[in-house]
């Protein structure tokens, strides 16, 4: 089992070690917002310690802590919002955290037995998954799971939710509940594929033994370049809908004919299949490509015809003529 932070945490994590306690501001707060100053009491690990905010209809506020355990967050709009904390040795926990607008709130945080769980991430031929990307609800916690198999721990007690993503496969998702300290094992998240035949198509690769379709290519788009996993082919009716059979480069070395998509990157399709969060077209895709379409505040793709959308998707008209549709799934 290999369990790897990825980019997004370890950037928090970085920051926080490089000062996150620095002096307050002096001017005064914002119409409406409050600030919080606290300290996870006991020892702590500052490069896996994080305390995160939370309240319905916000994005999630999430920030490290330094090696005395202090963290600060400003900005907050007033109102009650849930806090979750860890320290990154075993120890987390939950609470309420009422922010006042115009004051700033000081809290001390006393870490208890936080959550294990154990579990297993497997493809639905009840093989282990190759590779997925584990994240967990209530925390800044998202990890790539080599092998299928994972263990975590010191989680704030109560119902967490796991996430497991793997390219080809609808999102798996499952809820575990348990008080602090309790230990829980035999979780399993069941990846099921977009569509018959996708398992694991677009999934990032270094050779073809990381694919479950058997070939592991690089597909130049422009000046940008995506290694992924394929599926070999003579012509395009032998792909999946939304994507078409292309000349492309092996890992291996060599060419050969392989299905990459049809409309940008193998990423925007991913995107737009999990339905990512996005406040502009530049969080959908390759930015340099500017492959993917934001719309409605969740990631799409652009489209002339129901052939350009991927796993059964279809192609909604724009309401301008002769501007590109975008897929909807």
């Amino acid at each position: 089992m290999i369990l790897r932070p990825t980019a997004s945490l370890l950037l928090l994590l970085l920051a926080a070690s490089a000062g996150c306690w620095g002096g307050l501001r002096d001017d005064l707060f914002r119409e409406g917002v409050g600030e919080l100053r606290g300290q996870v009491l006991g020892p702590v690990d500052p490069s896996r310690a994080w305390v995160q905010l939370e309240r319905e209809g916000e994005a999630p506020l999430a920030v490290g802590v330094d090696d005395q355990g202090r963290f600060e967050l400003r900005d907050l709009k007033a109102g009650s919002w849930q806090l979750f904390a860890a320290n990154g040795l075993g120890g987390a926990i939950q609470r309420t955290a009422q922010i006042y607008a115009g004051r700033r709130v000081e809290l001390t945080l006393e870490m208890a037995p936080g959550l294990a769980i154990e579990g297993e991430i497997r493809g639905p031929s009840d093989t282990l998954a190759l590779l997925a990307v584990l994240s967990v609800a209530h925390s800044p916690l998202s990890f790539e799971v080599s092998g299928g198999q994972f263990a975590l721990s010191g989680l704030p007690p109560g119902c967490v939710t796991l996430r497991a993503d793997r390219s080809g496969y609808k999102p798996a998702i499952v809820e575990v509940c348990g008080p602090s300290g309790a230990e829980i094992s035999g979780v399993e998240l069941v990846l099921e594929p977009w569509e018959d035949g996708s398992e694991g198509l677009c999934a990032g690769c270094e050779g073809d033994e990381g694919c479950e379709t058997g070939v592991c290519v690089v597909s130049t788009l422009g000046e940008a370049s995506e290694q992924l996993c394929s599926r070999g082919c003579a012509v395009d009716t032998d792909c999946h809908q939304g994507f078409r059979c292309a000349e492309v480069e092996l890992a291996v070395g060599g060419t050969s004919r392989a299905c990459v998509p049809s409309v940008g990157s193998c990423l925007a399709a991913s995107d737009a299949l999990e339905g990512r969060e996005c406040e502009s077209d530049e969080a959908c895709g390759l930015p340099e490509l500017g492959d993917g379409i934001c719309v409605e505040d969740r990631c799409s793709l652009p489209c002339a015809g129901d052939e350009d959308c991927p796993a059964s998707g279809s192609c909604e008209a724009a309401s301008e003529a002769g501007a590109l549709g975008h897929c909807v799934f």
